[in-house]
């Protein structure tokens, strides 16, 4: 956790630097926003009958090898809830992709991958402090995507215990640095609603990936197992996928799909 506060700490800063314009005009020429970055594949042009088949596989999936998902995700009632708001997102997408690109507020030179393997952590008279290493893809984006960046490959329980304070500290800091206001519900619905769409655009075919890659999936005792571990593909995508559904099962989804249905 300290870690990650730290990462966090040093995302803010640089997005509240950029947003208070103490960067100067030179960085808003190299780095231009442009919306289509906004998620790592193009908008998927599933049918809602296409998208609920990838849940089936998901679910066929946790049933079978349950051992490798956290418990939270791994229930037939979560599955079922999944197949029922998976198509109507994802009939949302479009919009959704207006609601983060629209506010320049939550848009800002960001690091794109700022999870922990690519910093460089130094303990100060101050506490614990970090360098960000791998800026490729550096460029503005929306937060919520940068912040999913650092956070998709953390544990499912440091969401669940501390993605409020991690939040709070991101807006407070970004304050400090730029002296611009953030919400902090806004920026938890940004983040929410980017990597639940990012996560059904690629990572709910992350199960037939590993089942094809792996024949001997069934004699895996968890997601630890050696033989995930040698493999980085499948083991961050195993995590990455894991994470996504956790913050869908554990957010308000459909009270985000409804508020969206309703501004038409």
């Amino acid at each position: 956790l300290e870690h990650y506060r730290a990462i966090v700490r040093a995302l803010a800063r640089l997005a509240g630097t950029h947003r208070s314009g103490k960067l100067g005009e030179e960085v808003d020429r190299h780095f231009p926003f442009a919306a289509s970055t906004l998620i790592a594949t193009p908008p998927n042009p599933c049918a809602a009958p296409q998208i609920q088949e990838k849940v089936m596989r998901y679910a066929e999936f946790a049933a079978n090898y349950p051992k490798l998902l956290p418990e939270s995700i791994r229930s037939a009632e979560f599955a079922m809830r999944l197949a029922e708001e998976a198509p109507r997102l994802l009939a949302q997408q479009n919009r959704i992709i207006k609601l983060l690109t629209a506010d320049p507020q939550y848009i800002a030179l960001c690091h794109w991958n700022a999870n922990i393997d690519n910093a460089w952590f130094v303990r100060t008279s101050t506490g614990l402090e970090c360098g960000l290493l791998d800026w490729g893809h550096v460029s503005q984006m929306n937060i919520g995507m940068s912040l999913w960046g650092c956070l998709s490959g953390a544990e499912t329980g440091l969401w669940d215990d501390h993605l409020e304070e991690l939040l709070a500290l991101y807006t407070t800091e970004f304050t400090h640095t730029g002296q611009l206001a953030l919400d902090t519900g806004e920026l938890k619905t940004h983040l929410t609603l980017y990597a639940v769409l990012m996560g059904l655009n690629w990572l709910l075919d992350v199960p037939p990936y590993l089942v094809k890659l792996f024949p001997d999936l069934s004699g895996f005792e968890d997601r630890f197992d050696e033989r995930l571990r040698r493999h980085e593909a499948a083991r961050t995508q195993l995590q990455m996928m894991s994470v996504f559904l956790n913050l869908w099962q554990t957010s308000d989804v459909a009270g985000m799909i409804q508020t969206l249905e309703d501004s038409l």
